[in-house]
């Protein structure tokens, strides 16, 4: 086997069956708000227990995930119970802030008094809940919970803040236990740039392209094209509107908080192009095939001359981290950790290299001109135009 690791996955309870919380109507569901992560802990430590008869060692554990995946491996390092159960952590697209997605304040008071009330149940029919089809149960919920998030209530759906979940490290800060797992974090260049442009950039002139960056930055369009230019050499001037404004930021400024210890802390960024839509850019899970060591698996991801090598650094890079710590190939340079001062960056490209600080720069111009970033405005843009 590629690696010579083991790798469990796992299930857990998701939305309202593993996120809603009951605990304001009666001891029996306490910390029900966090029965998803809890399955996640339970599961760790099954595998701690048992993974040695499968040949893994439950003494060197690496959990990893993307998008949400991600986030948990965050909220896990947050959570007293998984301690010792897991030694190092790999966050792939998966770091959000307030402003991504908001956090929900309270407790599920307000929510499951709607619930019951769609659902034609009493506040003392609490335990009714757990007899309604899912389907109704998801139906009802859905119908009462838009509101209350609206008011920025509580509505369940993410871990709750209680003292077995201390909070997303952004806003509360890091456990000290925390510190002493070295993570290796990491996004790539488009996240949620899915859809197809109108026109092929490749085949673009200078004022054409110009023409089309304008319709966002208006007259900051020179001064933008120059400082795209500047952070991403060799990539084309459009591709400045699908840089990453959900995932990139905060996961610098997650990777800067957990370097205050000595664990180590890594950066990548993923910008590959793709030979579809005319080189489209990096998207959300594009990345998931190189370090997985099965692009041969994904058509679009088999680039003559490039996807082998390029896949052999990111799993080979994996791989070391998995085992020591700290990321390392022999076919890239090399790659040192974060500290508060230095952000030096993995960049995973047709040519790879360390960057430090290199867009900071660019996302200062993006957020001097542009409205803050609402992942939510964005999705329904694209569903709309879809």
């Amino acid at each position: 086997m590629d690696g010579d690791v083991v790798v469990v996955s796992v299930n857990h309870r998701l939305n309202l069956l593993g996120y809603l919380d009951l605990s304001p109507f009666g001891e029996k569901y306490k910390n029900s708000g966090n029965a998803g992560h809890a399955d996640m802990v339970a599961a760790l430590r099954w595998i701690h227990k048992n993974i040695a008869l499968f040949g893994g060692n439950p003494e060197n554990v690496t959990i990893f995930g993307q998008s949400g995946g991600g986030m948990k491996v965050a909220d896990l390092m947050q959570i007293p119970d998984a301690d010792g159960l897991f030694h190092k952590g790999m966050i792939m697209s998966g770091v959000g802030d307030a402003a991504t997605l908001p956090i929900c304040r309270g407790d599920g008071r307000e929510i499951v008094r709607a619930l019951l009330a769609e659902l034609g149940l009493g506040e003392g029919d609490v335990e009714k809940l757990e007899t309604v089809p899912y389907y109704e149960l998801a139906k009802a919920y859905t119908k009462v919970s838009a509101l209350i998030a609206m008011k920025g209530g509580y509505v369940g759906g993410s871990p709750l803040l209680n003292d077995y979940y201390l909070g997303s490290p952004l806003e509360c800060g890091f456990r000290e236990h925390a510190y002493q797992i070295p993570l290796l974090i990491g996004s790539v260049f488009g996240e949620f740039a899915f859809l197809p442009e109108t026109y092929d950039k490749t085949k673009l002139s200078g004022e054409e392209a110009r023409e089309i960056i304008a319709k966002v930055y208006g007259e900051h369009t020179d001064e933008m094209i120059a400082a795209f230019a500047k952070a991403y050499p060799g990539k084309y001037a459009t591709d400045l509107l699908n840089v990453d404004r959900v995932m990139r930021q905060p996961s610098k400024r997650l990777a800067k908080l957990h370097a205050k210890g000595d664990a180590g802390t890594y950066l990548y960024n993923f910008i590959l192009e793709f030979p579809i839509q005319h080189q489209k850019i990096a998207w959300h899970c594009s990345d998931i095939p190189f370090f997985f060591h099965n692009t041969d698996k994904v058509e679009v991801c088999g680039i003559q001359g490039v996807s082998d090598e390029l896949e052999a650094r990111m799993f080979g890079a994996l791989m070391t981290f998995t085992r020591t710590g700290r990321p390392g190939h022999s076919g890239l340079p090399q790659w040192d950790a974060v500290t508060e001062e230095k952000e030096p960056t993995m960049i995973f490209d047709r040519s790879c290299e360390v960057r430090d600080h290199y867009d900071d720069a660019l996302y200062e111009l993006i957020d001097s001109i542009l409205p803050p970033f609402n992942l939510m405005e964005m999705m329904k843009n694209q569903d709309v135009q879809h």
